[in-house]
């Protein structure tokens, strides 16, 4: 197989994978609001169940939005870093001025749909290929 082939291979395989990660809300991810508490204490529950370096969406009730790495949760405050900015200091959110929580985790049945497709097509062009000849040959 040339290079380019691979590389392209490669990169398909990478382009799959990483399309298949999407934010889900929270208590999709970890579990299903309690009526008995205040929003709150929820939250705070559901953001205890995260693991450190989750990579995590805030709406704020100001409407602003962050894209955070979660650490941990301490006196009601989320401590998380930002994505986009390679430093070593923690931002801290209080718990009670955020309006939404979603987490980016693997989408499987997509990933297993694409996947599928991909093998489905790659089998195809590698038989055809073997039984007829490379198309760019001639």
């Amino acid at each position: 197989m040339s290079q380019i082939p691979k590389a392209c291979l490669i990169l398909l395989l990478s382009y799959i994978f990483w399309s298949c990660q999407t934010y889900r809300p929270i208590e999709k991810v970890t579990f299903p609001l309690d009526p008995r508490i205040s929003k709150s204490e929820n939250l705070a529950k559901q953001l205890d169940a995260l693991n450190e370096g989750d990579q995590i969406s805030l709406t704020m009730t100001n409407e602003s939005t962050h894209d955070l790495i979660f650490y941990h949760v301490v006196k009601d405050t989320l401590n998380a870093k930002l994505q986009k900015v390679k430093t070593s200091d923690f931002v801290k959110f209080p718990i009670e001025r955020i309006e939404k929580v979603k987490v980016e985790k693997v989408n499987l049945p997509l990933t297993l749909i694409l996947s599928g497709i991909f093998i489905g097509v790659s089998t195809i062009i590698v038989v055809s290929t073997l039984s007829y000849g490379s198309p760019f040959s001639h």
